[in-house]
């Protein structure tokens, strides 16, 4: 069972992506929510407090033809509790925005 909820915020947009809160289910790491993202064959940027909406912390990537480039994270927030998290996207991209505690 997934530690996460997402709840459809906005969308789906013209581009057939939407916007989502995602809700945690229980007080989670980063290191937890790495788990999570590398597990769901999606693509992606992770933004962590982001001030800066086109500085991503952490780019992913799942692509069946070439091979699963997974969610890496600097080792210094591996163990950071997270605040909360938005995420944005459709067609098996997503970009979550995560803040930190």
């Amino acid at each position: 069972m997934s530690k996460f909820n997402f709840v459809c915020t906005g969308g789906p947009y013209g581009d057939c992506s939407s916007h989502y809160k995602v809700e945690l289910k229980q007080p989670c790491t980063m290191a937890q929510f790495v788990e999570f993202v590398n597990q769901r064959g999606e693509w992606g940027c992770v933004y962590i407090n982001p001030i800066n909406y086109f500085d991503a912390l952490a780019k992913y990537r799942y692509d069946t033809h070439i091979k699963n480039k997974p969610l890496e994270m600097p080792q210094h927030y591996l163990n950071r509790r997270i605040a909360r998290i938005e995420a944005h996207g459709g067609w098996s991209n997503m970009d979550y925005y995560v803040h930190l505690v």
